[in-house]
């Protein structure tokens, strides 16, 4: 339909594909429309009831609301189910380099508790191994499509204005002046040079993904907490009468928009009794109750606001002094950072 515009004009009886366009979004609305409905009625608080209390969502309609919070949960929960097993995937294929993560966990955390939000800056290299996981084994390869503001040249090619451009993310993740050795999976690159770029998981310019430092932020505490308590093996067979592991093809993977690595078996073992014990009583003790949850959420929300409506008032205070022109210009340095401590604290 891009290239041959003049074929939008026809009629749907002589347009087969605007007929199976129609059975796709009929296929899809559905589910949202009913989701959105049901989740308005529920108890708790939820996205739905937010998004629907904004002065903004007056202007779009309610199938653009439903649309707009069902897109962003389809957005994230194959990207970081998919990310996960990815994380699953690299001890198994590289024991050696896990090990690293392992002793950092034991001391800074020790054996007697889950790693938290508190032990994240006191864990950097459990933090290099979710970046390196990020760029090992980018999800959408040839990442999403974007469109140019204006004409440019690459390479002797003319791109002319609002040509579709992709940013193929797996070749970029294997740019040899930026990363050294890139087919090894390497976490002290990150710690050797803090300034990797790390927008190859996330997309570039005004459509990088916007739930990248809660995508990140969650990896982090579960990987964290997995390998504290698992060491991750690769299962073992009989063949002739010998003990061999498994094969597990390091590049298999599925196919579809975010691809994941084809289905491998894994052996998940406690690293100690504490640890099973600390597992166990974490089980036992975590909240099951969905609105419960919910409400949790809810007040993070609240307590998010009230920090916001806080910088706005340093903010209004700073500038009556005589070093306003000053406090403006560092206002866009302020915002970031109490966003971070709140990002951090929620999640």
């Amino acid at each position: 339909m891009d290239a041959i515009s003049q074929l939008n004009v026809l009629p749907r009886i002589l347009a087969p594909w605007k007929r199976y366009g129609d059975k796709l979004y009929n296929f899809e609305s559905g589910p949202h429309t009913k989701n959105f409905a049901k989740a308005k009625k529920s108890p708790s608080w939820n996205w739905c009831k937010q998004v629907s209390s904004k002065p903004e969502s007056d202007s779009i309609t309610r199938l653009e609301l439903a649309y707009s919070v069902g897109n962003t949960y389809i957005a994230g929960i194959d990207t970081a189910s998919n990310t996960l097993e990815y994380c699953i995937l690299a001890p198994v294929l590289h024991p050696g380099i896990v090990q690293n993560a392992q002793v950092e966990l034991h001391t800074i955390v020790g054996p007697n508790r889950f790693p938290n939000f508190k032990d994240k800056d006191h864990l950097p290299y459990v933090a290099a191994f979710v970046k390196e996981v990020l760029r090992w084994r980018p999800l959408l390869l040839c990442g999403m499509p974007h469109a140019t503001t204006e004409e440019d040249e690459y390479m002797g090619y003319r791109i002319p204005k609002g040509a579709v451009v992709m940013g193929v993310s797996w070749a970029v993740s294997r740019d040899e002046s930026v990363f050294s050795d890139p087919e090894e999976f390497n976490p002290d690159r990150w710690i050797q040079n803090v300034d990797l770029p790390l927008g190859i998981a996330w997309g570039w310019g005004r459509r990088a993904c916007p739930g990248r430092y809660i995508a990140y932020n969650s990896l982090f505490i579960i990987v964290a907490r997995i390998l504290w308590a698992f060491d991750i093996k690769r299962p073992c067979e009989f063949v002739d009468g010998k003990r061999v592991e498994v094969e597990i093809d390091p590049l298999a993977r599925t196919e579809g928009l975010s691809s994941a690595p084809e289905p491998f078996e894994v052996v998940f073992k406690a690293r100690t009794e504490m640890a099973k014990e600390v597992v166990r009583r974490e089980w036992n003790d975590a909240e099951r109750t969905v609105d419960t949850i919910l409400e949790r959420i809810g007040n993070a929300q609240v307590d998010l606001k009230a920090t916001n409506d806080l910088y706005v008032l340093l903010v209004e205070i700073e500038e009556e002094r005589d070093d306003y022109n000053m406090i403006r210009q560092a206002e866009g340095t302020y915002r970031p950072c109490i966003y971070s401590c709140v990002s951090l604290c929620w999640n």
